[in-house]
């Protein structure tokens, strides 16, 4: 009688990812193939039910965004590489692209490790995805050490301790280059401290990074924060153009 029960439970359902084979509804809830018309999940009574073109759908999209996210992390790549050639004599530019993760995750990694969510079977997908999830998980932890040491920096800028505070905002900025935050916190206690040409320095890396590799950040409070206190330290200086120049390029 067992046998006979698994053997009619097959035909009318199976597990399966929804991708390659024929089905009539796929039930997303415990990840089967339908072989039968049905309101309800014989295998578990989910009734929100899809069809096997609904199903294809998502699992396509799902691919596409992940092929899409991984070619913009590519393309960013090589924009800084050939950044970094064009500026190869600023000693604040030698620094590889591996140890800049110029990219901000915008997707859950950990999804696309699980059994079901893209087609099993698409290995180059999954191996993206693996990659993806790693860079994804150092980027978190170096994050939170680069947060905790950016904390730390803003509690002396506050107290006014700016040589304390240049020291946190250079660890965190060791944990996490990109964070463009950092050099602008720092390129202000350097001003502070009157080493003008260091507060410059830093805010170039800023707005260096944006116009090379960032440029949907063109119209961004950092970038905006970067020009003047880059205007503020030439002045200091006596560079008057190059002051009004960067205010001009602020308010554009």
């Amino acid at each position: 009688q067992t046998a006979t029960t698994e053997h009619a439970a097959c035909t009318k359902f199976r597990k399966g990812d929804g991708w390659k084979n024929e089905y009539k509804l796929y039930c997303t809830h415990c990840f089967t193939e339908i072989l039968i018309n049905t309101k309800q999940c014989p295998r578990c009574n989910f009734s929100k039910l899809i069809t096997r073109k609904e199903r294809r759908q998502i699992l396509q999209e799902r691919v596409d965004r992940l092929k899409e996210e991984y070619q913009s992390k590519e393309a960013r790549r090589q924009r800084w590489e050939t950044y970094r050639k064009l500026h190869a004599k600023h000693r604040y530019n030698l620094t590889n692209y591996e140890e800049w993760e110029l990219w901000e995750d915008e997707m859950d990694w950990n999804d696309y490790m699980e059994s079901n969510y893209i087609p099993d079977d698409n290995v180059a997908a999954k191996s993206m995805a693996a990659d993806m999830q790693q860079r994804a998980e150092k980027r978190l932890l170096k994050m939170r050490a680069a947060v905790k040491e950016k904390n730390e920096g803003n509690k002396y800028l506050k107290e006014k301790n700016y040589a304390a505070a240049i020291q946190h905002y250079s660890a965190a900025i060791e944990h996490r280059r990109d964070y463009k935050a950092l050099y602008t916190n720092r390129a202000l206690a350097y001003m502070k401290l009157g080493q003008y040409d260091k507060c410059i320095d830093d805010c170039c890396i800023v707005i260096d990074m944006i116009e090379y590799v960032d440029e949907h950040e063109k119209k961004s409070d950092i970038i905006f924060k970067a020009y003047l206190r880059r205007a503020n330290a030439h002045q200091l200086l006596g560079n008057l153009s190059e002051a009004k120049s960067d205010v001009v390029k602020a308010l554009e």
